[in-house]
């Protein structure tokens, strides 16, 4: 989980406040934001992981590693609207 970044009111983080940030937040953040856009395009291309490859830029070969990676399985895509909000 990410910690409370002290920010008064919530806020945007800015992208040249990333450096004052820890590396495992700035890792963690990544991950979570990668996780979620995999399951939102898989949901977009109905479980088509080629057009969703294709969709995201990356190659087959690395949709499969970050899904295994995140362990998004095959009917995970079913339930994205309901896990990304």
């Amino acid at each position: 989980m990410l910690p409370d970044l002290g920010r008064a009111g919530g806020g945007t983080l800015f992208l040249d406040e990333i450096g004052d940030l820890p590396a495992e937040v700035v890792s963690e953040a990544t991950e979570r934001l990668e996780r979620r856009l995999i399951l939102r395009r898989l949901a977009e291309q109905r479980g088509n992981r080629t057009a969703t490859a294709e969709s995201l830029g990356i190659s087959r070969k690395t949709l499969f590693n970050k899904m295994k990676q995140y362990g998004i399985t095959a009917g995970d895509d079913e339930d994205a609207g309901d896990t990304i909000g």
